[in-house]
């Protein structure tokens, strides 16, 4: 399963405020996805790398 797909699963069965949370997932391959809410802290965010 691509992280892009892990990510959008677990924030479809997070029942709580997506807003504040942040997800970050690295497949086996290398293949990784983030998700940051916007109501994280000040600075939140997250770096993938081709």
């Amino acid at each position: 399963m691509p992280a892009t797909a892990v990510v959008a699963a677990l924030l479809a069965a997070d029942t709580g405020p997506i807003d504040q949370r942040q997800v970050g997932v690295v497949g086996a391959d290398g293949d990784g996805a983030t998700f940051t809410g916007g109501d994280c802290h000040d600075w939140a965010g997250g770096a993938e790398l081709p």
